[in-house]
This record gives structure tokens, C-alpha cells and sequence, in this order.
């Protein structure tokens, strides 16, 4: 049996913190979906311009933590909190008048 090496350490902190990122972003996409039913059916009262941005933001999610990944830069994966309060700011918005 071969000791683990920093390398193999590595492999399986990047993934764990990948993974992670993908469990938010589907707790995004569940956001977005919600959105979409309920407006969906309802006359619009103003355009929908938040949803963009909000697949924008998740878009560029994506690639970082792909990017983090290919590049072996465990660190980057990691979610900026600024996402996050563009995200809730952009779901708020979506609700309002």
C-alpha cells in the first residue's frame, strides 16, 4: 500500500470544496426554477431582468471552480461571499414590485 502524498490530499480536499459549490449552485437553481413557476403563470408586472444576471453569477461559479481545478488552486474554489450577496440581492429583487 502506497502512503498518501500531499497530491492525493489535495485531490480529495478540491473535489469535497466542488462539490460543495455544486450543492449550492442547485440550491440556486431551485431558486431560479421557483421563480419561474410562479411568474410563469401570472401576467408580468415588470421585465425580468434579474434572471439574467442570476445565470450570469452562476455561470461564472462554474468556471472558477472548474477552473480551480484544472489549475490545482484548492483556494479559489471556495465561494466569494460577494456571489452569495449578489445572489440573495438578485432573488430579492425578483420578488419586488
Amino acid at each position: 500500500m502506497q502512503p498518501i502524498m500531499a497530491y492525493d490530499l489535495w485531490l480529495i480536499k478540491s473535489i469535497l470544496e466542488v462539490d460543495s459549490e455544486f450543492e449550492r449552485l442547485d440550491d440556486y437553481r431551485k431558486i431560479i426554477s421557483k421563480i419561474y413557476l410562479i411568474i410563469s403563470t401570472q401576467p408580468r408586472i415588470k421585465p425580468l431582468i434579474d434572471i439574467p444576471p442570476m445565470a450570469d453569477l452562476i455561470i461564472n461559479i462554474i468556471r472558477r471552480a472548474i477552473g480551480a481545478y484544472v489549475n490545482r488552486d484548492g483556494e479559489t474554489t471556495l465561494l466569494n461571499p460577494i456571489d452569495v450577496h449578489k445572489m440573495d440581492a438578485l432573488d430579492n429583487q425578483v420578488y419586488r414590485a
